[in-house]
């Protein structure tokens, strides 16, 4: 392996409290092997199962009154669909 992209690929970083959480013995672990290839984050996601930001008026639109009860219970507790359904 080329010394130069062996060197790029070893880098390290500190490790996140969820890489702390989800190791073994996390408590005691000092730094983590970086990814230089991967994606950088973006900006972050609501929860999959959420509405999205800016559905409310799109849904109001095509929604009967029965349905028009869930969505502003949805988007005003910001109550998940499963906790709304009860479903586990």
């Amino acid at each position: 392996m080329d010394p130069e992209l062996r060197e790029a690929l070893s880098a390290q970083r500190l490790p996140a409290q969820a890489d702390r959480s989800r190791a073994l013995l996390g408590h005691v672990k000092a730094s983590m092997p970086a990814n230089p290839l991967a994606p950088l984050l973006g900006p972050r996601r609501r929860h999959p199962k959420m509405l999205p930001d800016g559905a409310r008026p799109e849904l109001w639109e095509v929604v009967t009154t029965w349905d028009e009860m869930v969505v502003a219970w949805l988007s005003d507790t910001g109550l998940r669909i499963d906790g709304l359904t009860g479903q586990p």
